[in-house]
């Protein structure tokens, strides 16, 4: 399976020290007033399931991609070269009610700014509340190994979610 991902984030990157929290969200988020305004993000990659059963799936990616970095109070865009390495996985429970647990790890070192990779940790917890109808939860973890300046080397969140599906 080959994939293209291009990935918009608005607000991805680092809390501004000067700033306080003032948000309200839906999610709780360490870094929720932020320096780097956007992340944007182009990827090539291939992946393959490595274990595939009834009840688990295991995908490795491998691929490499582009970032660009545009920061608050500064007009220039930092670019950078990175081979996105990760590692999914998928648990399904069939009983009444159906859960699923999925977890995703991902690593990108950089081939232009020496030492640096980002890192992260990604989890849904699915539980079915009524027919087709599920709580998400989803804790999120993410590392940077040389952050802009002012920035934070983590950023955490968890997230809650009311899922339906059909079909």
């Amino acid at each position: 399976i080959i994939m293209l991902l291009l990935i918009l984030a608005s607000g991805c990157g680092q809390k501004d020290p000067g700033e306080t929290e003032t948000q309200e969200q839906d999610s709780v988020s360490a870094d929720t007033m932020r320096i780097l305004d956007v992340r944007e993000s182009l990827a090539a990659t291939g992946s393959r399931h490595v274990v595939e059963t009834s009840k688990t799936v295991v995908r490795a990616a491998l691929g490499l991609g582009g970032t660009g970095e545009s920061c608050k109070g500064r007009d220039s865009t930092s670019y950078n070269l990175e081979v996105p390495f990760e590692i999914h996985v998928s648990r399904i429970t069939f009983h009444n009610p159906e859960r699923s647990v999925q977890v995703s790890g991902s690593k990108y070192p950089s081939l232009t700014a020496e030492g640096r990779y980002r890192a992260c940790i990604d989890a849904d917890i699915d539980h079915e509340i009524y027919k087709d109808f599920y709580l998400v939860i989803g804790p999120y973890y993410d590392f940077d190994s040389e952050p802009p300046p002012y920035g934070a080397r983590e950023d955490y969140m968890l997230s809650t979610q009311l899922k339906w599906t059909f079909g």
